[in-house]
């Protein structure tokens, strides 16, 4: 048991010395190595959505660093696709070297790319919003479907059903949501939720995909996830993944109970004033009558 719980520990240690191995690999000009300790990061469990989308962002820098092959150059933008899947922001390009920067610009110019914020854990029972936003190269206005399939802990059924996502009031954005007990979404208890999103043109031609049938992307349902100021998602750090913006302070005069206070001083010294201004009673001139004594 001891052992176990060592090697449980020491998992992320050994993740993150995986990473830094093969940025040191990169950086002596081993592409080949490189590659390799990067494909075995890729099958340890428990990544985050930041080390996936640098792992791909490495994967990028080492493809383009080899002899240059339409294999190699169609891997690497592979690589970088799959980090603006991960990443949205593609924050991760950042590691990555400049003729990998350089692809991710000219991807961006010439194609369509479907972003979402990728939700890791959620709170079952509870409507769930799933919203996606276009970027990149696209004509005319393309149709996005959200392809979901609700699987009970131990539970191997992936018969996914696909729905259309509603575009939004924002530019180039689109959602759809997951209601309990409608569609196969569960009502409640622990299940995981596996989805993908594709973008077709007009003509059904498919532009891209954030997941896929073979690879979905993968979300927690819990009863027993905790809540913060009513959100139920939460993203990779256990942080909500959408936090609502608290209302604004209340002054001090407008507190309740200063409020009360206030107006019982108020109500009280208007009766005492009153009380006070009200004429006291004078004794009246009176007579003890008149007795004849014999």
């Amino acid at each position: 048991m001891l052992l176990l719980l060592a090697f449980l520990m020491a998992a992320p240690a050994q993740d993150a010395d995986r990473l830094a191995n093969a940025r040191s690999l990169l950086a002596a000009g081993k592409y080949a190595d490189a590659l390799i300790d990067l494909q075995a990061v890729s099958l340890m469990y428990g990544n985050t959505l930041r080390e996936q989308a640098e792992l791909q962002a490495l994967r990028a820098t080492a493809l383009l660093g080899l002899p240059d092959s339409p294999k190699h150059r169609q891997d690497a933008a592979d690589a970088v696709i799959a980090v603006y899947h991960v990443d949205p922001d593609g924050a991760a390009m950042a590691r990555a070297s400049d003729a990998a920067r350089q692809l991710a610009q000219q991807i961006r110019s010439t194609r369509l790319l479907v972003l979402t914020d990728r939700i890791v854990t959620a709170r079952s029972g509870r409507p769930l919003r799933i919203r996606a936003r276009l970027a990149g190269a696209h004509v005319g206005e393309p149709q996005l479907s959200l392809d979901y399939s609700a699987q009970r802990a131990g539970s191997d059924d992936t018969d996914f059903v696909r729905i259309p996502m509603d575009r939004t009031a924002a530019p180039d954005t689109y959602e759809a949501w997951l209601r309990p007990g409608v569609g196969g979404v569960p009502g409640g208890g622990e299940h995981l939720l596996l989805y993908y999103i594709e973008a077709e043109g007009p003509d059904g031609t498919l532009l891209d995909s954030n997941g896929s049938a073979r690879d979905p992307i993968r979300l927690t349902l819990s009863d027993t996830l905790p809540e913060a100021a009513g959100i139920a998602a939460l993203d990779e750090g256990g942080r909500p993944a959408h936090p609502v913006e608290p209302p604004p302070p209340v002054p001090w005069y407008r507190h309740y109970g200063i409020i009360g206070t206030v107006a019982g001083a108020i109500v009280v010294g208007s009766v005492v004033a009153i009380i006070a201004a009200q004429p006291k009673p004078q004794p009246q001139n009176g007579t003890l009558g008149k007795v004849d004594l014999p």
